[in-house]
């Protein structure tokens, strides 16, 4: 009897077993020789099969939409008021009642300082090149020197993952009075990840549309979590599962598609691969 009751309490405090994912299938090759130094990927939840990313450090104000399917970029969408310091990733998230994309100017500029500000525009309502005005702007303060990683929940929270050599990276929870002009967010959760890395890592990730699961891109791996709880500070603490990763040169994106049946990737340099991830095991409920 007391090893029926022992063997019920470590099925009861044991984990859900972590979903699975087929290997890398490429859709595309990127087409538009301006998209070079792709360094975030955001999936429209407007636009089905469409990616949005953007250059880096040295690129334009700009987005690009591309068809993940063809490579073909669909649309540029200028922003306006606002230069490409040190642009390092976007994330797709709830503004109000609208779909909004989120820019992530957030690098440390080659050394020279981040400015620590998160853009937000709202999703076009067509697919045609045009300029988005900024719907907020949201401003941060830390003590960490560079980030690729910003993850939007659906109540709007912000989350961003400091880059450090090593990859002990720092993920903080921000609080939301950062879109007030004139008020500076401050951290009101943060924690350590274990995952360590012969690179400057973490350099990307992504919280699904619904909260539930949350993925961290290493230069070499794609680590996940379930986060069904809302717990992203908490949810580190526990051994991520391992997702495939076919290893792209600079890769430095990821981000789920909006019914989390998977995961895209997409590396730096020109004409590069967008690769998708299926999901293989049932979805959490």
């Amino acid at each position: 009897m007391v090893i029926v009751f022992f063997l019920l309490a470590i099925l009861c405090g044991s984990q859900a077993a972590a979903p699975t994912f087929s290997s890398a299938k490429i859709l595309s090759t990127v087409k538009d020789k301006h998209v070079d130094e792709a360094s975030g990927l955001a999936a429209s939840r407007v636009f089905p099969g469409v990616v949005y990313t953007q250059n880096d450090k040295g690129g334009s104000n700009r987005i690009f939409a591309i068809n993940s399917k063809t490579g073909v970029t669909e649309a540029e969408l200028k922003i306006s008021g606002v230069t490409n310091y040190d642009w390092e990733d976007l994330a797709i998230g709830p503004c109000g009642s609208h779909s909004c994309v989120y820019i992530a100017e957030t690098g440390d500029h080659a050394g020279d300082g981040s400015r620590n500000i998160i853009y937000r525009v709202r999703e076009p309502k067509e697919l045609t090149s045009q300029t988005l005005d900024v719907d907020g702007e949201f401003h941060f303060t830390w003590n960490e020197p560079d980030c690729e990683t910003v993850m939007v929940t659906p109540n709007e929270d912000i989350y961003v993952v400091s880059k450090v050599d090593g990859g002990n990276g720092l993920i903080a929870k921000f609080s939301n009075d950062g879109w007030t002009k004139g008020t500076t967010a401050k951290i009101v959760a943060s924690a350590r990840l274990s995952q360590t890395s012969s690179h400057n890592d973490p350099v990307g990730g992504d919280i699904s549309a619904d909260g539930k699961e949350m993925l961290i891109k290493y230069r070499d791996h794609v680590y996940y979590w379930d986060t069904s709880d809302g717990d992203y500070i908490g949810a580190i603490s526990r051994k991520p599962a391992d997702l495939p990763y076919t290893h792209e040169k600079r890769g430095e994106s990821v981000c789920w598609d909006p019914r989390s049946a998977g995961y895209y990737t997409l590396g730096e340099g020109s004409h590069r691969h967008v690769y998708y991830y299926e999901r293989t095991s049932p979805i959490i409920g």
